[in-house]
């Protein structure tokens, strides 16, 4: 059970374009981090012409974070009691 409604939703979305929380395993422990990912519409046009119509391409940017944005959870701790549903979450993640 995650620790509130919106890193549940959050996780749920994970794999879109936006800001969405990702589990990560990062320098040997494991984390939360906000996910900034954006299409570059430049780099849209330049690439669009060579690439197959619908190829997602963005540019993306990871922070990790210590407490949960939507209740204020310390998300260590919650890892730290969580670990095995933590794990489970991983291998969920496209990069």
């Amino acid at each position: 059970m995650i620790c509130c409604k919106w890193l549940q939703i959050a996780l749920e979305n994970m794999n879109m374009n936006g800001i969405t929380v990702v589990p990560r395993h990062s320098f040997g422990r494991r984390c939360f981090v906000v996910r900034f990912r954006w299409v570059d519409p430049a780099l849209w046009n330049k690439l669009s012409g060579q690439l197959p119509q619908m190829t997602p391409f963005a540019t993306a940017g990871e922070k990790a974070i210590n407490y949960c944005p939507g209740c204020g959870t310390n998300l260590e701790g919650w890892i730290a009691e969580h670990e095995d549903e933590f794990d489970a979450l991983v291998p969920l993640v496209i990069d």
